[in-house]
């Protein structure tokens, strides 16, 4: 189930393995920077399963840098205001072609 798993995160590009130099037999897996993106979005979803499932075992999140644990929040790139559902509207993005070089 593991080794299907992790073949399955390689092709979706969120593993990267490579052969490890010092024993040929192995793989040594590599986070992509696709997968370093969704690392905001697995905290705030650790922290409402926290908060909303009744676990017996759940984690807390740290900030590293000051020491306190983390409490997750999604605000605005542009005002930095919370992102609240009734706020967020989605609309089609325009498509762009490459121009050649």
């Amino acid at each position: 189930v593991l080794s299907r798993r992790r073949r399955g995160m390689v092709q979706a590009r969120l593993l990267d393995a490579q052969t490890d130099a010092a024993d040929g037999r192995r793989q040594i897996y590599r986070l992509t920077p696709a997968s370093r993106d969704l690392t905001a979005y697995l905290v705030c979803l650790a922290h409402w399963a926290g908060s909303y499932l009744e676990q017996q075992d759940s984690i807390q999140a740290w900030h590293r840098t000051c020491g306190r644990p983390l409490v997750p929040r999604v605000v605005c790139s542009a005002c930095t205001a919370p992102l609240l559902p009734w706020d967020v509207t989605f609309s089609p993005v325009p498509h762009f072609k490459k121009e050649s070089s």
